[in-house]
């Protein structure tokens, strides 16, 4: 038997769109044995003290909650093109 209680507060403050912060989660944890480089993008910035081969599970809530309010704030990676050929 598993017993759950109630924390009188949440561990860290929620995200201003709770469904978005979903979102993300599925997004890093469908892709299983995936570093967190290669699920987001190796162009893609990560805050400080991240490490681009951290892999979903290893973080905690806070540090998903931080990743997600710092990815928000950024403008979206553009993939980079090749030249056009003659």
């Amino acid at each position: 038997m598993v017993t759950l209680t109630r924390r009188p507060a949440p561990l860290a403050p929620l995200p201003g769109d709770p469904s978005a912060f979903a979102t993300f989660c599925q997004t890093l944890f469908s892709k299983r044995r995936k570093q967190l480089g290669a699920i987001l993008g190796r162009a893609t910035p990560l805050p400080p003290g991240f490490d681009p081969a951290a892999r979903p599970e290893t973080l905690s809530v806070t540090d998903l909650l931080t990743l997600h309010a710092f990815l928000a704030d950024q403008p979206p990676v553009k993939p980079a093109t090749s030249p056009a050929e003659p």
